[in-house]
């Protein structure tokens, strides 16, 4: 299992950064490179005012010719189960890839605070991810070795990616201040 963080500090409370990220999803998506869509699955609002939420993303990475014809668009994509504890102006998640079922565990958390004294907000982004690619090839040694350097090239683009979004929503942010 391998962990990763980051961190990113707007100039936005964190209220308001904390209401675009949960709510529109949608048309954050629209804004970063490498995202199809965002699609809302489900949505509960709980009686203490936590959303649980089910979003469904779909990718559209930039591949070399030859490998996007080796790549089934359908698996480009992952569920994304969140709840957003309103109290505690913090989220807990998981992803579920449609590539590789089974093989794949990743969840984190999310936490939005004041920063700047005031007038920005700090989130800390934070999960693990695990992979286990031994029934592709086989248990050996190798695939340990394999698993862990795909586990470290994956945990340096989901931060990166998050950090798009939380950029993209201060955009959406500064665009109707």
């Amino acid at each position: 299992m391998t962990p990763f963080k980051s961190i990113i500090v707007v100039k936005h409370r964190p209220e308001r950064l904390w209401v675009t990220i949960r709510d529109r999803m949608s048309d954050l998506a629209a804004m970063l490179d490498d995202v199809e869509r965002v699609t809302v699955l489900e949505r509960q609002v709980t009686d203490n005012g936590d959303v649980r939420l089910l979003n469904e993303w779909r990718a559209k990475p930039l591949l070399p010719a030859a490998m996007s014809s080796l790549v089934d668009p359908a698996l480009l994509g992952w569920h994304d189960r969140a709840q957003w504890h309103e109290a505690e102006r913090r989220c807990t998640w998981s992803i579920e890839p449609f590539f590789l079922p089974g093989r794949i565990q990743c969840t984190g958390v999310t936490s939005y605070e004041e920063a700047m004294g005031g007038r920005g907000a700090r989130v800390t982004f934070e999960g693990t991810l695990a992979l286990d690619l031994s029934t592709l090839v086989g248990p050996s040694v190798f695939d340990r070795g394999l698993s862990a350097l795909a586990e470290n090239i994956v945990t340096t683009l989901i931060p990166k990616n998050f950090r798009k979004t939380v950029e993209a929503a201060a955009r959406v942010l500064e665009r109707e201040a």
